[in-house]
C-alpha cells in the first residue's frame, strides 16, 4: 500500500515540529502566542484537515515533553490567552472550536454508527449540567467543565462531518505514527535522568527515580501516554486489516516500542489493557488470516523484531534494571487476584469509598459537576467516578450505548465476506474490551469529565471512533474488494 516511506506531508510536519519548538524554547512568549496564533488561522483558512489535525494531536501528546507545560508561569509551554482573570484559552481550545465550526461549515451528511445511542449520552450530559449549574458552578469551575469536557465531546461528536475519508485517516496515521520513536527515546531518557527529553532545553526539576543516578525505585514516567495508546490501536488494526502504510517491519518495531514504553512505566492497567488486545492480536493472525504466507511473515517479524529488542534492553544495563523493577511490580497484579490488595490499598480504602460517598447523596442520577461534586472526582477510579458522576441513569445509558455498539459491530461482521475486514472488527471489539477493562479497574476513559488529561483521552478517543466508523461504513456500503 506504501509507495514511498514517508509522503510529503511528514516531512512537513517534522519540520513544522522543529520550527515551534525553536519557537518555543529560543524566542520570547510574544512570539510565541503571535506565531500559534498564526498555526490556528492557518488551520483556519487550509482545506488540508489531515495536515492540521495531525500536527495538533502531535502536539498535545508532547512526545520526549516537548511543548508540555502545566503552570501559566511556565513561559516554555504552548502558550495560553488569557481573556478575564480565571479564564483562558489554549491552543487547543482554540482548534477544538475551529474545528467544530469546519464541522457545521462543511456539514458532511457523515454520523457515527452508533449515533442514535450517542445522542442519549449527550442528552443525558446536557441534563446533569443544567442540574449542576443550578446548584452552583463558579466561573473557574465552568472554565475547566467548558475547556475539558463540552469542548470535547462537541468535537468528538461533529469530528465525522468534516468528511474524512478512509485514505484520509491513512494519511493522517502515517503522519502520526513515527514520533512513537521520539517518545520512545524520551521514555528511556527519563527513566534514566527522571527528567523529560525536554529538558535538554529549559529547566525542569527533577522527580521520581533516576536509574541513571543511582536511584533503588522504579521510574513511573510514561512518555506521551496517549499517543502510544493510539498507536497500538491503530497499528494492530492495520496489519490485521492488511493496510500497510509502512513496511510491516516497520509498523511491528513502533508496535513493539509502544509496548516496551508501557511496560517500562509499570503501570498495571495498561499493561493489562496492551497484553489483551496483543493476545487477541496475535490470535486473529495465527487462526483468523486467510492468507497463510501474510500470517507467517507477521508472526516470524514479531519474533524476530521481539528478540532484537529483548537483546537491546539486556545489553543496557539501567533499562535492564528498570525491567526487571517493573515487571516486580506488574507482578503484584496476581497478588491482588488473590484478595492481597497492599499494593492498591490507596485506591480500595480511600479513593473508592470518598467517590461512593458523594455517590450515595444522589445515587440515581448522580452529583454531576457543582462545585462540590467535583471536589470528589477522581480519575483514577474510572467506573467508580462515572457512577458519581451520571448515577445509575448514566450508568445504564453508558450500557445501552456499549451494547449499541458491540451488537451493531457484531450484526455487521456476520455480514462482511471479505476475511481482513473481518477481521479488522474483531481486534476493534478486543480494543474497546482492553479500554473497558482498565476503565473498570483503573483510570476513567469514559462519562463526561473523564478524570485527569481529558483533552488527550477524547482526542485520542476521536480519532479510533472516526477511523473505525469509515470502516464500518465502507463495510456497509460493500466498498471493499
Amino acid at each position: 500500500m506504501y509507495k514511498t516511506f514517508f509522503i510529503r506531508e511528514n516531512y512537513y510536519v517534522i519540520l513544522l515540529f522543529v520550527f515551534s519548538a525553536f519557537i518555543i524554547y529560543f524566542t520570547n512568549v510574544t512570539l510565541s502566542k503571535i506565531y500559534f496564533l498564526i498555526l490556528l488561522f492557518a488551520y483556519l483558512r487550509s482545506n488540508n484537515n489531515v495536515f492540521w489535525i495531525a500536527f495538533s494531536f502531535i502536539l498535545l501528546m508532547t512526545p520526549g515533553g516537548f511543548f508540555s507545560g502545566e503552570l501559566l508561569s511556565d513561559t516554555k509551554r504552548i502558550p495560553v490567552y488569557q481573556i478575564i482573570s480565571g479564564f483562558s484559552f489554549s491552543y487547543f481550545d482554540i482548534f477544538f472550536i475551529i474545528s467544530i465550526y469546519k464541522g457545521f461549515l462543511l456539514n458532511k451528511k457523515k454520523k457515527y454508527f452508533f449515533n442514535n445511542a450517542l445522542n442519549l449520552f449527550i442528552f443525558y450530559g446536557i441534563v446533569i449540567f443544567t442540574i449542576s449549574l443550578s446548584i452552583g458552578i463558579n466561573l473557574y469551575n465552568f472554565s475547566i467543565l467548558f475547556r475539558s469536557t463540552i469542548l470535547p465531546i462537541l468535537f468528538f461528536y461533529i469530528f465525522p462531518k468534516l468528511g474524512l475519508e478512509e485514505s484520509d485517516f491513512l494519511k493522517l496515521f502515517k503522519i502520526i505514527l513515527p514520533f512513537v520513536i521520539l517518545s520512545f527515546i524520551g521514555q528511556i531518557y527519563e527513566i534514566f535522568y527522571a527528567k523529560p527529553l525536554v529538558s535538554l532545553f529549559k529547566d525542569v526539576e527533577q522527580y521520581g527515580a533516576a536509574i541513571a543516578e543511582g536511584s533503588e525505585e522504579v521510574s513511573r514516567s510514561f512518555d506521551a501516554i496517549y499517543l502510544h495508546h493510539l498507536s497500538y490501536f491503530i497499528i494492530f488494526i492495520l496489519i490485521i486489516s492488511q493496510k500497510y502504510i509502512f513496511p510491516r517491519y516497520f509498523l511491528i518495531l513502533l508496535l513493539f516500542l509502544s509496548f516496551i514504553v508501557c511496560f517500562t512505566s509499570a503501570t498495571r492497567g495498561p499493561f493489562i489493557m496492551y497484553s489483551i488486545i496483543l493476545l487477541a492480536g496475535l490470535f486473529i493472525i495465527i487462526f483468523y488470516s486467510s492468507q497463510f504466507k501474510n500470517s507467517f511473515l507477521n508472526i516470524l517479524l514479531f519474533i524476530t523484531i521481539s528478540i532484537l529488542l529483548f537483546y537491546f534492553i539486556k545489553t543496557n544495563y539501567y533499562l535492564s534494571v528498570q525491567v526487571e523493577r517493573a515487571f516486580k511490580r506488574i507482578s503484584s497484579i496476581e497478588e491482588i487476584s488473590k484478595g492481597d490488595i497492599k499494593s492498591v490499598e490507596t485506591r480500595v480504602e480511600i479513593r473508592i469509598p470518598k467517590v461512593m460517598k458523594n455517590f450515595k447523596e444522589s445515587p440515581v442520577f448522580g452529583t454531576g459537576f457543582s462545585d462540590e461534586a467535583l471536589k470528589f472526582a477522581d480519575g483514577h477510579i474510572g467506573m467508580h467516578n462515572m457512577l458519581r458522576e451520571g448515577g445509575i441513569i448514566g450508568m445504564l445509558i453508558y450500557m445501552i450505548l456499549f451494547f449499541n455498539i458491540f451488537n451493531k459491530l457484531l450484526i455487521q461482521r456476520s455480514r462482511i465476506r471479505n476475511s481482513n475486514i473481518k477481521n479488522t472488527f474483531l481486534i476493534f471489539i478486543a480494543i474497546l474490551i482492553g479500554l473497558l477493562f482498565e476503565h473498570t479497574t483503573s483510570t476513567q476513559y469514559f462519562g463526561y469529565l473523564i478524570g485527569f488529561d481529558p483533552v488527550e483521552k477524547w482526542f485520542m478517543l476521536t480519532l479510533l471512533f472516526a477511523f473505525f466508523n469509515e470502516i464500518y461504513y465502507k463495510s456497509v456500503y460493500n466498498t471493499y474488494k
